[in-house]
C-alpha cells in the first residue's frame, strides 16, 4: 500500500474515499474498459491509501499517469462525466503464440527516454512474475521488437564513436 496524493476537483473529491477506489481499481482490473477523458486537476487535493502496482496497471492500461488513471477511474464511477460505449480496452497479450489484437490508439503523454526505459524494465518485471506464476513463456507485445531496436542504437552509436575519432579526429 501507498499513499496518493493528487490534485482533483472539489465534486470528486467529496465522493471519494480509498476503500471506495481500491474497489474501483480492482473491479476495473478484472473488467478494463474506456473511461472518460481526464477531468482535469482542480483545486483540491486528495490522499489515498491504495496498492501501488495495481494504481500503476491502472496507469499502464489506461496509458497516462496515475493521478490522471484515478481521476479518470473516478470520474466515470462518480458519474460527473458521460460515460462512453462500452469498449473494452484489451488486456497485455500474455498469452503464447496468440496473434496480439491492434492496439488501442490513445494519446500517448511525451515521454522521456529515461522513464521510457524505465516503464520497460517495470513491463518485463512484470511479465518475468507472470511467467513464474502462470509457466507460460514471457511474451509481450509491447516490447518484441524493441530488443533489435535497442542493439542496433548501440551499433550505430559504436560506428559513429569510431569513424569519429578512428583517426585522432576530436568533436570541436
Amino acid at each position: 500500500m501507498a499513499t496518493f496524493t493528487f490534485r482533483i476537483s472539489e465534486d470528486l473529491r467529496t465522493h471519494l474515499n480509498s476503500a471506495k477506489m481500491r474497489s474501483w481499481i480492482a473491479e476495473f482490473i478484472s473488467n478494463p474498459r474506456q473511461v472518460p477523458p481526464d477531468p482535469g486537476p482542480g483545486d483540491g487535493r486528495i490522499s489515498l491509501t491504495l496498492p501501488s502496482d495495481n494504481v500503476r496497471e491502472v496507469a499502464a492500461l489506461l496509458h497516462c499517469e496515475p493521478s490522471c488513471a484515478l481521476r479518470r477511474l473516478a470520474a466515470e464511477r462518480v458519474g460527473l462525466i458521460s460515460k462512453p460505449a462500452s469498449a473494452s480496452i484489451p488486456k497485455p497479450a500474455i498469452v503464447p503464440h496468440a496473434t496480439a489484437a491492434p492496439k488501442a490508439t490513445t494519446a500517448q503523454p511525451s515521454v522521456t527516454r529515461a522513464s521510457s526505459l524505465k516503464d520497460l524494465v517495470e513491463r518485463r518485471r512484470r511479465l518475468a512474475a507472470l511467467s513464474r506464476k502462470t509457466g507460460a513463456p514471457m511474451t509481450d507485445k509491447n516490447s518484441e521488437g524493441q530488443g533489435w531496436f535497442l542493439v542496433a542504437g548501440v551499433v550505430a552509436f559504436l560506428a559513429f564513436l569510431f569513424f569519429g575519432f578512428g583517426n585522432g579526429n576530436a568533436l570541436e
